[in-house]
């Protein structure tokens, strides 16, 4: 769990009733609310074509215009990203796999991938495991009865 500090913050009467009603409408604390708006806003602005989306397996990382990061994330994930020109290049082959990515999208995937990837692979890895939960009902549900 990551560690906590309490901070007190001076909002406006209209922004303190909008952050009241947006965490009424999501079930969460108006403090949990404004802690995961303040760091989805952070991470926005330090990652300008990223915008965050709820759905109900929970909330994640957008290409504003394009795919969920995570979906990107798979192309490029096992390629190393230590330099920029790896970095170029990993960019390249999401493109080239995924033509209808602009590379600018590749990239503002790539570097928010590279800040928060151990986020991102386990949202992957728990989509994975669905999928493969999935299948193997849809197969155990086709098998022929046995007598």
């Amino acid at each position: 769990m990551m560690a906590t500090r309490r901070h007190s913050v001076s909002i406006g009467d209209d922004t303190y009733e909008r952050l009241a009603e947006h965490s009424r409408g999501t079930g969460e604390s108006r403090s949990a609310a404004a802690e995961r708006l303040v760091e989805e806003g952070l991470r926005m602005a330090q990652h300008p074509g990223v915008f965050f989306r709820t759905e109900p397996a929970g909330r994640r990382a957008v290409l504003t215009g394009g795919p969920d990061v995570w979906m990107v994330a798979r192309l490029f994930r096992d390629l190393p990203l230590d330099s920029e020109e790896a970095i170029e290049h990993a960019a390249d082959h999401s493109v080239a796999l995924l033509s209808s990515l602009p590379r600018h999208m590749a990239l503002t995937a790539i570097r928010y991938y590279i800040e928060y990837a151990a986020e991102i692979d386990e949202w992957i890895r728990c989509l994975d495991e669905e999928s493969d939960r999935a299948e193997t009902e849809w197969l155990r549900e086709r098998e022929p009865a046995r007598a």
